[in-house]
């Protein structure tokens, strides 16, 4: 039983401000399979850059407004990633490394989906899209999967790091 254990299993495995860190590094990270298989699923980065970022900036199409403008994009997408993992953090305790993983795949589908639902109604139709697709699924799995091994590592170091085993 987990109560008999001597290790310390309610803690977080992953500071706050670590999340942070992490989640924002992983955010970058999503992006690269997403540019990787843009000949395959016709979506660009660049694009989605500049659909998210005409959230916040909007003007006349000119090069400095379109780098500006993508510019705001990423700035808004390091954000998101940044406090998704500061959520991970705060929500994520001690558990097997399998688990971790397991965790970390189904947090980045969970975050898929709540894309394509929330996000979806605010942005235009290109972008809506572009979040309903497998390439952004495997995105936001890459951030998920990042997180999580980004927990894995921090796992072992903390103390009482050594999963829980039963005692009997």
């Amino acid at each position: 039983m987990i109560t008999d254990s001597p290790y310390e299993v309610s803690s977080h495995i992953v500071s706050p401000r670590m999340g942070l860190g992490v989640g924002l590094v992983a955010a970058l990270l999503m992006l690269v399979p997403i540019q990787a298989v843009e000949a395959i699923s016709g979506f660009s980065v660049k694009e989605a850059l500049l659909s998210l970022g005409g959230l916040v900036w909007s003007s006349p199409a000119t090069l400095k407004a379109d780098a500006l403008q993508q510019l705001c994009g990423l700035a808004l997408h390091l954000t998101g990633g940044a406090v998704f993992g500061l959520l991970y953090a705060v929500c994520q305790q001690r558990a097997e490394r399998r688990n971790l993983i397991a965790v970390g795949l189904f947090y980045g589908f969970l975050l898929w989906i709540g894309g394509s639902l929330f996000v979806g109604p605010w942005v235009d139709e290109r972008l809506r899209v572009m979040l309903r697709s497998w390439a952004w699924l495997v995105g936001w799995l890459v951030y998920g999967l990042c997180l999580a091994c980004a927990a894995i590592r921090l796992n072992g170091k903390r103390s009482g790091g050594v999963p829980a085993q039963p005692l009997d």
